[in-house]
């Protein structure tokens, strides 16, 4: 399965920043990002599958 990591704004809104074929991954990722930037309050980072008809290239 592929996975997106994806920013969440406040708003409801999402936007798919990196693909990666294994979750866990994916999950690390979050991990890193949170752990060098903090936790804001207007946005999150969330792990996704993958719409299966858009063409990705995973990471």
């Amino acid at each position: 399965m592929i996975w997106e990591v994806c920013i969440e704004y406040a708003n409801g809104t999402q936007k798919v920043i990196r693909v990666y074929k294994e979750r866990e991954t994916a999950l690390r990722y979050i991990d890193a990002i949170y752990s060098s930037q903090g936790y804001p309050m207007h946005l999150a980072y969330i792990v996704r599958p993958a719409i299966a008809t858009r063409s990705m290239v995973p990471a």
